[in-house]
């Protein structure tokens, strides 16, 4: 991974790695400047000192295995198994809790409608 540094424009930064004369060179190559500068954009541009400037298909290219890469690192597709597990998980125990209250309650009603009707133990509270 190449380092990058950022300074303030002074006017004696190179923009670009290649020289007019490379540029004109690959250009005159091609004959008609259309197809000169489709070229270039898609291959990129060397210079004579091996210098370079990626076209499309090479940025296309590293972006693709870039993404690769970061997909591979991140596993994002485990990421998102392991967050439905969890909810999965949140969602039982909620539903466990509801179903434990719903049962309690039934179990009170069903306690109190005993007392009320004297088969029980007298002393228990009613609803």
């Amino acid at each position: 991974m190449p380092l990058y540094r950022y300074t303030r424009w002074d006017g004696s930064q190179q923009v670009f790695p290649i020289d007019e004369e490379d540029l004109m060179e690959q250009m005159a190559a091609h004959g008609d400047v259309s197809v000169a500068l489709r070229s270039l954009a898609q291959r990129g541009v060397r210079s004579k000192y091996g210098q370079n400037i990626p076209g499309i298909e090479q940025m296309l290219q590293r972006l693709r295995s870039m993404r690769k890469d970061a997909l591979d690192r991140y596993e994002m597709d485990h990421v998102l198994d392991n967050i439905q597990e969890r909810i999965q998980d949140i969602v039982g125990t909620e539903k466990e809790g509801i179903d434990r209250r719903l049962e309690q309650a039934r179990q009170r009603l069903a306690s109190s409608e005993v007392g009320e009707t004297g088969d029980g133990d007298p002393s228990a509270p009613t609803l």
